[in-house]
C-alpha cells in the first residue's frame, strides 16, 4: 500500500458586498483568508473608507476621467501575499486593494484604517476610465510624488491629530522633498500652505494628462528644486538648527 494522501480543504468564500450609503458605490470585502477581521472590516473599516472614497474623488477631479464604481478590498495573510509585498501593510492595483492581515491585526486600533485611506486614494489615481472606458495615463509620475500625494491625503486630512509625517530633528538631516510617502506629504503641506492650494488636484490631474518637472514653476511660480530648497531651510529654521 502506498502513502495515504491527505486532502486538505480549500477554506470556503467570505465574501459580503456592501453598498454605499449613496448608492454609487460598491465595496466588496473578501475576508476568506482572515475571517477573524470581518467583523471589524465591516464595521470599522468599509464605512471609513464609503466616507472617504468619494471625498477624494471629489478632491481630486479630471475631466472626463471617471473613478471605478466598485472597489474589491481583501485581506490575506502575509504568508500567502507575493514575496516582495509581505512587509508592506497593503497595496492597490487597479480598483482592487488587498490588506496584509498580520498587519491590520495588529493595528486595529493603530494604523489599519489609515493605510486603507492612503490605498483609496491610489484607486482614483490610476483606476479612472475615460468615457470609452478606457485607463487615460500620461507620462507616469514619479513613484515619490503619488505615494507623497497618498500620504498626504492621508496624514494632513484623514488624521492630521496622529502628527504622523513630521519633520524633526532626528529626521530632518535626511529628509528630502522627494523622499517620498510622510516626508513628501510633509513637503506638500508646505507647498499648498505656501504656493498652491490647489496642488493635490494638480498633481493628479498630470497623472493622466502628463507630467514634466517643469510643471511645478507654473503650478507655483517656482521651480521643484527651488520650492525643495525654501522647504528645507523652513524646516531647518523651525527646528532652531
Amino acid at each position: 500500500n502506498g502513502p495515504k494522501l491527505i486532502r486538505i480543504e480549500k477554506p470556503k468564500p467570505i465574501v459580503k458586498k456592501f453598498p454605499s450609503k449613496s448608492g454609487k458605490f460598491n465595496y466588496i470585502l473578501d475576508s476568506t483568508d482572515a475571517p477573524d477581521l470581518a467583523g471589524w472590516a465591516a464595521e470599522k473599516l468599509i464605512p471609513v473608507m464609503d466616507e472617504w472614497y468619494p471625498r477624494i474623488i471629489e478632491m481630486l477631479p479630471v475631466p472626463g476621467v471617471t473613478s471605478s464604481t466598485d472597489i474589491t478590498f481583501t485581506l490575506k495573510r502575509a504568508e500567502n501575499l507575493p514575496q516582495n509585498l509581505r512587509g508592506v501593510p497593503a497595496y492597490a492595483s487597479g480598483a482592487s486593494v488587498v490588506f496584509n492581515a498580520d498587519f491590520m491585526r495588529r493595528e486595529v486600533g493603530g494604523e489599519a484604517v489609515g493605510a486603507g485611506i492612503h490605498e483609496i486614494v491610489h484607486v482614483v489615481q490610476f483606476a479612472g476610465r475615460d468615457e470609452n472606458g478606457r485607463i487615460t495615463r500620461g507620462k507616469r509620475l514619479p513613484t515619490w510624488v503619488t505615494e507623497g500625494a497618498a500620504d498626504y491625503i492621508r496624514w494632513f486630512l484623514f488624521e492630521p491629530e496622529k502628527n504622523g509625517a513630521r519633520i524633526n530633528q532626528r529626521n530632518f538631516a535626511q529628509a528630502r522633498h522627494d523622499s517620498s510617502y510622510r516626508i513628501s506629504a510633509h513637503f506638500f503641506d508646505w507647498v499648498i500652505k505656501n504656493y498652491d492650494k490647489d496642488l493635490m488636484e494638480h498633481i493628479n490631474l498630470s497623472i493622466h494628462k502628463g507630467y514634466r518637472e517643469e510643471i511645478w514653476k507654473t503650478w507655483t511660480g517656482k521651480t521643484l528644486q527651488e520650492l525643495g530648497s525654501e522647504w528645507k531651510e523652513a524646516n531647518r529654521k523651525r527646528l532652531g538648527l
